[in-house]
């Protein structure tokens, strides 16, 4: 189970302010961020759509 930390998802917030600050033209309700997670033994884990889920 993958979660992330409230300082993580902060900086996603942050990352994801800045881009529509950057490309006005976009829109939120068609942004997505995915999240890829990879462990010790180098197996990847997918998260699709991380800002909407928290």
């Amino acid at each position: 189970m993958v979660s992330l930390q409230p300082a993580q998802q902060r900086r996603l917030f942050r990352a994801a302010e800045c881009l529509l600050q950057k490309h006005p033209y976009w829109q939120y309700e068609e942004m997505r961020f995915d999240l890829f997670v990879f462990d010790d033994a180098g197996r990847m884990e997918r998260l699709e759509d991380v800002i909407r889920q928290m």
